[in-house]
């Protein structure tokens, strides 16, 4: 602002006008980028496209196209100047093979002043880099069965045609077996027959493929496993276990040797012992008789302690009996506490519903006037029909509720879906008229009327009383466990005697 003060009236003009062309240059003008795809398959496509577009027919003179990798901090692969024409559309073609596998890319519309547009960011992709093959080998392999089969499993959804699997002798390049993979599938199972195989020699098995007529290259590797013969295993076990039961009959032998020295040693310690142990059973034949008679005692101070428990619990039992007729009494008073808020609940509830049915028919009144001239004379509240649910092509039955101002239906369907703006060309078929007749023999069902009446999903009749009556030949009805029913049918419906 203090510059702007300083110029002198014209070149304040000047500078205004500028900055307001720049301004409407750039924003009535709106620039699209979409590439082709999010995906791109370094072994198939062959080109990759750019489509742009703008809103406005100004000439594209002095922009450039470029495509930038995200991976490597927007760095530039492609530039591409784009020439004068007044089309709104078009579409630019870049080289592949500046793409690199498992890199992201993306496209910019620039200009001399700043970027234009920006698209979504895409990945190159190629059938080595991201897809992952995986083959199982066996632990040991014995040289005394018939075949060796392999279990494998990829990723790749594309054709693994001219894919292998080779077997080869661990530290040489020459292959022994071949096997070809199945084409698509994701998984299975390759057979070598056991013919070259060698026991006591480690193999490993390799995966190779040559897509789309290119040079066998190897893309995975499993772990090295060993031919083993079962009899030489076998043989070399039971050698092992001979060798331990010879070990284990020395060590038996020389614990014996150790258990009669011990006896020899201490064959006078032992008849010591026996001459104490006859000193010390007079002893415990006294220490028996004294523990009898502490039993004895014990046996009367339970037999007291029994009867003093027995009136502790019968006083326990009278103080139990004092605390439910008290907790009884309580709880007489916090159920009285329960229904009198539960009433107070329920009328609230249905002063919220009359205050909300009085306004409804308030609201519904100046409707009815105003659409009486649109009205269909065919079709009038409680005509039954069969109408589309919201412009599908099947017609399910329902009842016409009221008929707005704008001409639309209110309609009910059979399940209790509501279309409060059906339009007259999704009714197909009026199946039943509203009949006068019987609404004037059936003027006893009055607002306050007590009737029996069935809920919507039951067939027991209960006790229940009309609260409003719809335009649509349905009641509003209130049931005795105060629960509702705002649009019940007439055949639900009994008046009770």
């Amino acid at each position: 602002e203090d510059r702007i003060q300083d110029l002198p009236r014209r070149p304040q003009r000047t500078i205004l006008t500028a900055m307001s062309f720049f301004s409407s240059f750039f924003g009535r003008q709106n620039y699209n980028l979409k590439a082709s795809s999010e995906v791109y398959n370094l072994d198939k496509d062959d080109r990759v496209l750019c489509r742009w577009s703008i809103t406005s027919g100004a000439s594209l003179e002095k922009t450039r196209l470029r495509m930038v990798s995200t991976t490597d901090g927007n760095k530039v692969i492609q530039e591409v100047q784009l020439k004068k024409q007044k089309k709104n559309n078009g579409a630019v073609e870049f080289q592949r093979g500046f793409l690199e596998a498992g890199k992201t890319y993306k496209f910019l519309l620039l200009s001399k002043w700043a970027t234009l547009a920006s698209s979504k960011v895409f990945k190159a992709t190629s059938f080595s880099h991201d897809r992952t093959f995986t083959i199982i080998p066996p632990k040991k392999f014995y040289i005394e069965s018939k075949e060796l089969r392999i279990h494998w499993a990829s990723s790749a959804t594309v054709s693994l045609q001219g894919s292998i699997i080779a077997l080869r002798r661990e530290g040489s390049n020459e292959f022994i077996l071949v096997a070809t993979v199945a084409p698509g599938k994701a998984s299975g199972s390759v057979v070598f027959p056991n013919k070259v195989l060698r026991a006591g020699t480690t193999y490993k098995l390799e995966w190779h493929t040559a897509e789309d007529g290119l040079a066998i290259k190897r893309i995975s590797e499993s772990p090295s496993f060993e031919v083993v013969s079962r009899k030489v295993e076998n043989n070399r076990m039971i050698v092992a276990l001979k060798k331990k039961i010879q070990e284990l009959e020395g060590d038996i032998q020389k614990k014996n040797s150790e258990v009669w020295e011990w006896k020899k040693e201490n064959q006078g310690k032992l008849v010591t012992l026996e001459t104490l142990k006859r000193q010390n059973m007079a002893k415990i034949a006294t220490l028996e008789k004294l523990f009898h008679e502490s039993q004895r005692k014990l046996l009367t101070g339970e037999r007291k302690v029994k009867t003093m428990r027995s009136e502790i619990d019968s006083l326990k039992s009278n103080l139990h009996e004092t605390k439910r007729e008290l907790q009884k009494r309580v709880a007489s008073v916090t159920d009285l506490q329960g229904v009198i808020e539960i009433q107070q609940k329920t009328h609230r509830s249905e002063v919220k519903s009359l205050k909300e049915e009085i306004g409804r028919l308030k609201n519904q009144e100046p409707r009815r006037k105003r659409g009486r001239e649109d009205e269909d004379p065919e079709i009038l509240p409680g005509t039954s029909v069969k109408a589309s649910w919201k412009h599908s092509e099947k017609s399910y039955h329902a009842t016409v509720y009221a008929i707005n101002a704008d001409g639309t239906f209110h309609l009910i369907y059979g399940d209790n879906d509501e279309w409060p703006n059906c339009p007259r060309h999704a009714i197909k078929e009026i199946t039943a008229r509203p009949k006068k007749a019987k609404t004037e023999k059936t003027g006893a069902l009055k607002v306050g009327t007590p009737v029996k009446a069935q809920k919507n999903s039951g067939t027991e009749w209960i006790h229940a009383e009309v609260f409003s009556v719809n335009d649509c030949g349905t009641y509003h009805v209130i049931y005795a466990d105060s629960t509702e029913w705002e649009k019940c049918p007439r055949s639900k419906i009994k008046i009770t005697p």
